[in-house]
């Protein structure tokens, strides 16, 4: 309940901000499991920093300084990735999600696997 109440402040927010540095970017990202092996997405994501989730959260659950990446999978359901670097490029970037599973996001045209 308390993680659908946190997608739905997240949802709210990022939709309804008037101004903000968010940008919406069609990207690849890649969930990892404990072997190596990956599950390839290309999907629609926004891309914000720690402080736009915080006020989106009403929180402070989240690094103010860092670069996520949220992916809205369908309703009550997202991955909020928290980046390793600042910046998205077509290289993938190493990142970390709530439940503590890596990802790589990248930007991306069409191609992921």
């Amino acid at each position: 309940m308390k993680s659908a109440l946190v997608i739905a402040f997240v949802a709210a927010a990022i939709f309804a901000a008037p101004a903000s540095a968010k940008e919406i970017l069609k990207v690849c990202a890649k969930q990892y499991n404990g072997e190596g092996n990956h599950n390839a997405y290309f999907v629609e994501s926004t891309f914000l920093s720690g402080s736009e989730l915080n006020i989106a959260t009403h929180s402070m659950s989240y690094d103010g300084l860092s670069k996520y990446v949220v992916i809205f999978w369908k309703q009550n359901e997202a991955s909020v990735i928290k980046l390793a670097m600042p910046f998205l490029t077509y290289l993938d970037t190493d990142g970390f999600d709530q439940q503590g599973r890596r990802w790589t996001v990248a930007l991306s045209s069409g191609v992921c696997f």
